[in-house]
């Protein structure tokens, strides 16, 4: 069993500003996981029942790592997943990589996503589509919130991701087009354009802000054909990534 001190801890990095402050973040269940070890970063700790640590054996010991049995009280305590009772796992941020957007390759900028579960998913659906990279803008919701993490499915893994100000990375890299998602834009069904570049996504009810989108050069738009109110800003992500693949 964990003590109570380490439980204690880990709860804590449930908080953002205590991850800031250690570092590290914890990832939990099975399939992020096991993906985690099957990948290349940085470990700290393996905290898992002895059901998972059966199971895994093998891929477990190709890793150096502290691995701390516990039962499934313990990690569904530490963690956010009530019904975690396979593993969890402690490690430190991952390295930024800086993002260089190219003209035939698409960046995503998000400013100001606040839902964690529609960043995990955009983060899925970049990874799904070959996105670049994501850049966010500073008060975008966290990257290790677990809410996030869980939402991206592992994919947080592979896809570069970077808060900075987005008006500035905007102005550096204004000589490559940039793409809005603006309602009073373009249809996207009958713009000549390519979407290549940057793809900006705004606030889930604002949208994208206004000091943002004076620096979009193409202003596009998904047309509604039905009568749903809203366009969930994931979905909508997912639509543009597929555009722009289709027209390669």
């Amino acid at each position: 069993m964990l003590s109570k001190n380490k439980i204690k801890f880990l709860k804590s990095l449930q908080q953002k500003k205590i991850r800031k402050e250690e570092r590290c973040f914890l990832a939990e269940g099975e399939k992020i996981v096991v993906e985690i070890l099957q990948s290349k970063v940085e470990i700290t700790e393996l905290y898992a029942s002895n059901i998972f640590i059966n199971k895994y054996e093998n891929l477990i010991k190709q890793k150096n790592i502290t691995i701390l049995e516990a039962n499934n009280q313990d990690l569904s305590q530490i963690g956010y997943l009530q019904t975690n009772d396979f593993a969890s796992i402690l490690m430190p941020f991952l390295p930024e990589k800086k993002i260089i957007p190219q003209l035939k390759t698409l960046t995503i900028v998000l400013d100001n996503i606040q839902d964690a579960g529609n960043f995990g998913t955009i983060i899925r659906i970049a990874d799904w589509f070959g996105v670049q990279g994501i850049v966010c803008s500073l008060d975008t919701v966290d990257l290790y919130n677990s809410k996030v993490l869980a939402a991206s499915m592992a994919s947080f893994l592979r896809i570069p991701i970077i808060y900075q100000p987005i008006k500035n990375f905007l102005e550096e890299y204004k000589n490559i087009s940039t793409f809005g998602a603006i309602l009073e834009g373009e249809n996207l069904y009958q713009m000549q354009t390519k979407i290549n570049g940057i793809l900006v996504m705004g606030n889930e009810s604002k949208g994208i802000s206004t000091e943002i989108s004076n620096l979009i050069s193409h202003k596009i738009m998904i047309p509604r054909f039905g009568e749903a109110e809203s366009l969930n800003v994931g979905i909508a992500t997912a639509i543009f990534c597929n555009y722009w693949r289709e027209k390669e």
